[in-house]
């Protein structure tokens, strides 16, 4: 967006992205995609819909500012630290902040 609407909405999103992210991390697929420095809000009780109402599920949830990466892909990697998950699938996207299901690597 242009305009002082726009430069307010990316303020706006960097002040929130710094404040609400649990780490900064790093993405990889493959050899040639690597994007490092992301904030990254890990949810590690994930709660899915399933026939009998909401269960908790063994699946971590990754969500980051859509500015800092634009997409993932499944097989792709999250690290964080010295922990690494592998992307399963996106399960959100807003336009602002996406999310996917990972699990933890071993």
């Amino acid at each position: 967006m242009d305009g002082r609407f726009g430069r307010a909405l990316g303020r706006l999103h960097g002040v929130s992205a710094a404040r609400l992210s649990d780490s900064t991390g790093s993405y990889a697929y493959g050899p040639d995609v690597t994007v490092t420095g992301i904030d990254l809000m890990v949810d590690r009780n994930l709660q899915r819909e399933g026939p009998d109402g909401m269960f908790i599920s063994g699946v971590i949830g990754i969500s980051w500012p859509a500015a800092q990466l634009a997409t993932a892909d499944r097989g792709g990697i999250f690290t964080i630290g010295s922990e690494h998950f592998t992307v399963e699938a996106l399960i959100a996207n807003d336009g602002h902040y996406i999310t996917a299901a990972c699990m933890r690597k071993s």
